[in-house]
């Protein structure tokens, strides 16, 4: 078997996205379609799983995802393929989808409460709620915050000798 039939082998096996009961939930209490949490769309006709798929795009995209960060979309030629990185899913052989979230922020002022939120939120995916790790979760969660509180003072104390001229 060659390089490029493995890799659309692994692509069919692990990395296509078909809707179901762990991805549909109801999109409002008066209609009984559901939609995709991971952005597939809503289903047509009700209670059928079918839905459209990503979008097809010829171009690499920054979008904003449904909990509004930023991320790198790249160019997709199918519905229902996952965004991955072929060398990490032929060494890994199982699913290996792959984020790029942007964090847009003045590099020599850092906005810590922003980074914290986009550590809540990669911890918070990491962990899926999954109650084996949810004690870990709270350990990342924790440490994230006193990082960001001792950056932010040391931020503070940098700037205020800054301001006195003392640095």
């Amino acid at each position: 078997m060659n390089v490029f039939t493995d890799a659309v082998d692994l692509c069919h096996f692990c990395q296509s996205h078909q809707c179901s009961d762990y991805c549909l939930r109801q999109s409002s209490s008066k209609i009984s379609k559901q939609r995709c949490r991971m952005g597939c769309g809503e289903e047509y006709p009700a209670a059928s799983g079918k839905t459209p798929g990503w979008e097809i795009t010829s171009k690499d995209l920054i979008i904003e995802d449904l909990c509004g960060f930023k991320k790198l979309s790249l160019k997709r030629n199918h519905p229902r393929l996952l965004q991955t990185s072929l060398y990490c899913l032929q060494a890994w052989r199982a699913n290996c989808d792959v984020s790029i979230m942007i964090y847009d922020s003045d590099s020599s002022f850092p906005d810590l409460v922003k980074i914290a939120e986009v550590t809540d939120y990669v911890v918070s995916y990491a962990c899926k709620e999954n109650i084996a790790y949810s004690l870990e979760r709270e350990q990342l969660k924790d440490f994230s915050r006193r990082l960001v509180l001792v950056s932010s003072i040391t931020y503070f104390i940098s700037f205020s000798l800054l301001i006195i001229g003392c640095v």
